[in-house]
C-alpha cells in the first residue's frame, strides 16, 4: 500500500521548497478544501474495521502533517538577509516578522558594526499585520556611510508608494527620502558613488512624476544648516 501521507501532501503541492510566505495563504485555501473534501467522503462499500482505521489514521497524520507545515512556515519570522557594508565595517540585517502574509510581508533592520555590536535598529511591524511595511530593496552606498532600503504596505495600502528610508551611519539616525523630495514610486532605486541615490517618484510641490538623483549627504548637510 502506497503512503497516503506523501500522496496528500504531493496533492497539496507542498514540500519544504515550495512554501513561502508569499504562498501561505493559497496552501491555507488548499488545505481547506482538501479538509472539506474528506469531511463529505463516504465509503462505496464496507471497509473492514481495521483497514479503515489504518487508513483514516494515516490520512489524519497527512492532514496534520500539513497543518503543521503550513503554519510553521507562517510563523516562522526571522529570516534574515544580511548587506556588508564595501569597507567592511558594517552589516545591515533585514529579518522578516512573522504574521504578515502579503507582498514583501514586515521587516525589521538592524545596523551592526563589525564585532556584533548594535548600533541601532527600527522594526517596522504591526500589531495586525497588515499596517507595517515590508523591505523591498536595501544596499549600501558605495561609500559606506548610508543603508538605503524602499518598502511596501504589508497590507497593500497604496500600492502605488514605496517609501525608502536611509540610515547615515554618522549619527545611526533613520530618514525618510520621501519627505525631501516627494513620494517615491518605483522600489527599484539606484546607487552611484560616492553616496548619490536615483529615485522615481512625485514631487512634492505639484505630485508631476519626475527622477530624482540625491546626495545623501549634501541633503543631511543642508539639513543641519537648516536646523536652528
Amino acid at each position: 500500500m502506497r503512503d497516503s501521507g506523501s500522496e496528500v501532501m504531493r496533492s497539496l503541492g507542498v514540500t519544504v521548497s515550495s512554501v513561502n510566505r508569499s504562498a501561505v495563504s493559497s496552501e491555507v485555501d488548499k488545505l481547506r478544501k482538501v479538509l472539506n473534501a474528506c469531511s463529505s467522503l463516504r465509503p462505496a462499500y464496507p471497509i473492514p474495521l481495521s483497514l479503515g482505521m489504518k487508513h483514516n489514521i494515516s490520512l489524519l497524520v497527512a492532514i496534520s502533517l500539513c497543518i503543521l507545515l503550513v503554519f510553521a512556515t507562517q510563523g516562522q519570522g526571522g529570516q534574515t538577509r544580511e548587506y556588508r557594508s564595501p569597507n567592511r565595517q558594517f552589516r545591515a540585517r533585514v529579518i522578516a516578522l512573522p504574521d504578515a502574509p502579503y507582498g514583501s510581508g514586515e521587516s525589521r533592520v538592524e545596523i551592526r558594526a563589525a564585532n556584533g555590536a548594535l548600533l541601532c535598529s527600527r522594526s517596522y511591524g504591526s500589531a495586525d499585520g497588515e499596517h507595517g511595511f515590508g523591505i523591498e530593496r536595501a544596499a549600501w552606498t558605495p561609500d559606506s556611510q548610508f543603508f538605503v532600503y524602499s518598502m511596501s504596505s504589508s497590507g497593500g495600502h497604496q500600492a502605488w508608494h514605496f517609501p525608502t528610508d536611509f540610515i547615515a551611519i554618522q549619527d545611526c539616525r533613520i530618514r525618510r527620502l520621501d519627505q525631501y523630495v516627494g513620494p517615491i514610486t518605483d522600489p527599484e532605486f539606484k546607487l552611484r558613488a560616492p553616496d548619490i541615490v536615483r529615485v522615481v517618484g512625485r514631487r512634492k510641490e505639484d505630485l508631476e512624476e519626475a527622477t530624482f538623483n540625491v546626495s545623501l549627504r549634501k541633503l543631511i548637510t543642508k539639513e543641519e544648516r537648516s536646523d536652528p
